[in-house]
């Protein structure tokens, strides 16, 4: 149980930290929605332990296909999320990223964070639960916070006086 906890904290701590550093174009309810069934799914399997084994082992394999199969989208959703940091990060208006489609903004963003939130998944709940090993969930969640902490995001001190 304590395992669990800290892995559900965790995963949520990573997700909510990152979406909240940028404003991003994203359908927020398909990314939740994802959150929580990646969360249920896994949790529940790695709780039956060994007898499931072989399910989140085809999930992977499901995971990989699914991913080749949606690549343009993941590789445009990049495109729009490394924009949005990149602007923030330089205070600037300038895209680093110039050819791509603003009405594709959302689709493409919502895709390639859930498909990282399902990385995020299997990784952080098969290494805090199952097999507890910190180094592979941090190898996952770490660069994900240390975007906006390393850029400084400007989001990130809004509304604060340093004076």
């Amino acid at each position: 149980l304590e395992s669990v906890l800290i892995a559900v904290m965790g995963f949520t701590s990573v997700i909510m930290s990152f979406l909240g550093m940028f404003e991003f174009e994203y359908n927020a309810g398909k990314v939740a929605l994802a959150a929580i069934l990646f969360s249920a799914f896994y949790i529940s399997l790695i709780l039956i332990a060994r007898k499931a084994l072989w399910v989140i082992l085809y999930s992977i394999g499901v995971f990989a296909f699914a991913a080749y199969k949606m690549i343009d989208k993941i590789t445009d959703g990049f495109k729009f999320v490394y924009n949005v940091i990149y602007k923030d990060s330089f205070n600037t208006e300038i895209n680093y990223y110039k050819y791509v489609k603003p009405s594709m903004e959302e689709e493409s963003v919502t895709v390639l964070f859930i498909f990282a939130i399902w990385l995020m998944a299997i990784v952080v709940y098969f290494f805090t639960i199952y097999r507890p090993n910190p180094i592979l969930p941090l190898l996952v969640t770490f660069p994900v916070i240390e975007i906006g902490l390393y850029n400084g995001s400007r989001s990130l001190y809004s509304g604060v006086s340093w004076s």
